[in-house]
């Protein structure tokens, strides 16, 4: 809708098939406590769907666009950030608080480093992934990423494969395998190459003077 790209309906399938099967995994695991459910739960689940899927597809957008490089678009994401984290403990009074921890558990700051390592690793393959093969392949495994993540947890804590989970991950696999072998854009059909004419359009071709006015300077010399 915003950026006016068209796909044809393979890729509404493949999306919601991997959608399906990631629902069906995570479902199959987390269970809502006494019954209980949450519109507003929902209603934040919904807006991160959105924000995530538009970020992508933004991010896209400024490289092929601006040709923004990878480490440029990581320094500008990171600055936001900071902005917004440092704002909201501006706010909420817990600037001090965060100080004085720090001090008082020098050993916070290795933790710290260790998440910030690694986050910026994967923030390098994520921007050069979108920048290389475009949001949808980057949200695709993002979403395939989910499913294979709890497969994993799984296997190295030797939890119980239960039915849905089964479904789930062979709906998820299905749809990748699918989408290996098949285009998702909308190709067009044919389209009309407009006809140049090399005497009268001469910034096509570069010659910087009118054909009509280029005069010989003797016949003799251009007898053929």
């Amino acid at each position: 809708c915003v950026f006016k790209n068209k796909y044809n309906l393979k890729a509404y399938c493949i999306a919601l098939g991997i959608a399906l099967g990631v629902g069906i995994c995570l479902f199959s695991k987390h269970k809502t406590l006494d019954g209980t459910f949450s519109f507003f739960g929902i209603y934040l689940l919904v807006g991160y769907v959105i924000a995530d899927a538009f970020t992508s597809h933004w991010q896209s957008h400024l490289y092929k666009k601006y040709l923004t490089p990878s480490m440029e678009m990581m320094y500008g994401v990171n600055t936001c950030s900071v902005i917004f984290t440092g704002t909201l403990i501006f706010i909420t009074g817990q600037l001090d608080a965060a100080i004085t921890f720090s001090i008082k558990h020098p050993i916070f700051i290795l933790h710290l480093a260790a998440l910030c390592l690694p986050a910026v690793i994967g923030q390098w393959f994520i921007f050069k992934t979108i920048e290389s093969h475009g949001a949808v392949s980057f949200s695709m495994i993002m979403t395939s990423r989910q499913a294979f993540s709890l497969i994993s947890s799984v296997i190295i804590f030797n939890h119980q494969f239960n039915i849905y989970m089964i479904i789930g991950s062979v709906i998820v696999f299905i749809s990748l395998f699918y989408k290996s072998r098949n285009s998702i854009e909308n190709k067009q059909g044919y389209v009309k190459i407009p006809q140049k004419d090399p005497e009268k359009d001469e910034e096509a071709y570069g010659y910087g003077f009118d054909m009509d006015e280029y005069k010989l300077e003797s016949d003799s010399d251009h007898e053929d």
